[in-house]
This record gives structure tokens, sequence and C-alpha cells, in this order.
């Protein structure tokens, strides 16, 4: 009898910001100049991203981004505080199994 493998489905997390906190994750980053300027249009281009790559067959899951905890992992680890950094430390939450 021959085993077969089920092909594991790729996990990508996406950086999820709560309208109460956009403004301040905004304001502690380096790369403000990259950033929608409200909430509602970082929302409608979040979720056009991520119903992209949930139509390519990549699942996704939200993650909350906290202001305090990302300063503190960027401070911990000696980066800026910016959208290479915000993923890393999405990535970093779901392989904790944190979202």
């Amino acid at each position: 009898m021959k085993k077969t493998t089920k092909k594991a489905v790729p996990v990508i997390g996406i950086g999820t910001y709560l309208a109460s906190d956009y403004e301040a994750i905004r304001q502690i980053s380096s790369d403000t100049d990259n950033w929608c300027d409200t909430w509602d249009a970082w929302l409608k281009n979040k979720t056009q991203a991520q119903q992209h790559l949930m139509s390519a067959g990549i699942k996704t899951v939200d993650v909350v981004v906290k202001p305090d905890e990302l300063a503190q992992y960027c401070q911990e680890r000696g980066v800026k505080i910016n959208g290479e950094s915000r993923a890393q430390f999405v990535q970093w939450k779901v392989e904790r199994g944190q979202y």
C-alpha cells in the first residue's frame, strides 16, 4: 500500500491593525510615507490583498499587531519599525500560534 502525504497548505500571517491602534503604529514606524492616510483605506487594501492570496490557494490568518508589542519586539532586536520588521513580527507570532 502506498502512503499518501498531504501537501502542506502555506499559511501567511497578515498584519492586522485595530482602528484604535492604527495611528499609534503609524507614528512609531519609520516608513510613514508608505502608509494609507486612514485606517479605512488601509483595511480596503488589506482585504483585497488577503482575498488575492486566498484565491491563489494560500491560507491566511489575521495577526493583530499591538503598538507596544511591536515596539518591544523591534527594540529587543535592535531594528527600526518598518515594513520588514512588521512582517517579521507577524511571522514570529504565526510561528508561535499567537493569532
